[in-house]
């Protein structure tokens, strides 16, 4: 299931996809970004790509079996909130270290995770570390907008959890080259930062 028409027409109207350099701790330098906190300043496109999301947690988990919906700080508070508000299920928050920061999460607990861009999992690794271990709950699924196609699903994956995304980098790109939103050079650009 790929959302990456309807993605790429909602990075196009919101401006999202900035060509520059960009400085990714742990990731090193990157020529392009996808920053979905611009879709704050947009209500329509952010009430269409929650709309999505909650679609493709509906159709790929049994929405019973979750507890709470989890959300990594920053962007990824923003989503999981309406998602959780929409799921009526309780919230819990994270921080990039993997920290609860607000929650209350019991031991036996199946959590979501939800963010905006999974790269290279490490974020969403370290929540899942902290639910397992220290808590004692379990993590399901991983819920994004965009897997920029880094190794992160693979990494998160291998730890048993899913990761559904609304969809990938590459699926986005070529949307926004034959919608005559990207010329060619940036597609490459694009392409050539894929590491899967």
């Amino acid at each position: 299931m790929s959302y990456s028409l309807q993605i790429a027409r909602i990075i196009s109207r919101a401006k999202a996809l900035e060509f520059t350099e960009f400085k990714h701790p742990g990731l090193g330098v990157s020529f392009y970004n996808v920053d979905f906190s611009v879709l704050f300043n947009f209500p329509d496109l952010l009430k269409e790509a929650v709309k999505m999301m909650l679609e493709l947690v509906k159709k790929t988990i049994v929405v019973s079996s979750i507890d709470y919906v989890g959300g990594v700080l920053t962007k990824g508070v923003v989503f999981s909130s309406i998602l959780a508000y929409e799921l009526k299920k309780p919230l819990v928050l994270f921080n990039r270290r993997g920290f609860e920061v607000y929650g209350g999460v019991k031991s036996g607990s199946n959590i979501i995770l939800v963010d905006d861009v999974i790269m290279t999992g490490k974020t969403l690794s370290r929540c899942i570390k902290r639910v397992k271990e220290i808590i004692g709950g379990n993590v399901s699924d991983v819920i994004v907008i965009l897997d920029r196609m880094y190794g992160g699903r693979e990494l998160i994956e291998k730890k048993g959890v899913k990761v559904h995304a609304l969809a990938d980098i590459k699926g986005v790109a070529d949307a926004l080259l034959n919608l005559g939103e990207i010329e060619k050079e940036q597609h490459e650009v694009i392409i050539s930062e894929i590491r899967v």
